[in-house]
């Protein structure tokens, strides 16, 4: 601010509000008051600048102050560095919140491509139950044995297991239900 340090000690608080670039210009209210106990202020400057001013009085007589020393820091830099890091924080918070609900997605997702998965083997052991049926109703009309056919239906049936088939289906189709409406919500 083209003040030197020689210049500014001994002078006079009006003397130095003068120059309008200098910090303690925002100060005119502590200057002019002289406060009795230490105090600071952070100042930004119009031209982007931020200082942190203390104020420490001394030669207190009767609760008043009688000189007043200033301590004048800029504190651009520290405070360009910790916006940067809140920045950091923020992203950093994005990117969590990002990470649950990705999880929230994929676990149910998972769970519902895990039943479609069973669902088609069933749909499968279904349309082989369907057919054999549909094969043992042929057979009536043909010259093999009708009674040979069912045996190996039913032989068919019990390697399928449709009770359980049944049951489960029941169970994964609830289970679904249940993972697509976290997914929605």
């Amino acid at each position: 601010y083209n003040i030197s340090m020689q210049q500014v000690i001994g002078q006079k608080t009006t003397e130095l509000l003068e120059n309008d670039c200098c910090p303690l210009a925002l100060c005119d209210d502590v200057l002019t008051t002289l406060p009795d106990h230490p105090i600071s202020r952070e100042i930004r400057m119009k031209s982007g600048e931020i200082f942190l001013i203390y104020f420490y009085p001394i030669e207190v007589h009767e609760q008043k102050a009688e000189s007043l020393v200033c301590y004048v820091k800029d504190i651009t830099e520290q405070k360009k560095l910790e916006t940067k890091i809140q920045h950091t924080e923020k992203i950093a918070s994005i990117g969590m919140l990002a990470a649950g609900i990705a999880h929230e997605i994929n676990n149910p997702l998972a769970f519902v491509m895990s039943n479609l998965n069973r669902f088609s083997e069933y749909y499968a052991d279904t349309l082989t139950l369907l057919h054999g049926w549909k094969g043992l109703s042929a057979q009536r009309s043909h010259t093999e044995p009708w009674h040979t056919a069912l045996e190996a239906m039913k032989r068919s049936e019990a390697q399928l297991d449709p009770d359980f088939m049944t049951e489960d289906f029941g169970k994964l189709m609830q289970h679904t239900r249940e993972g697509t409406e976290r997914i929605k919500r």
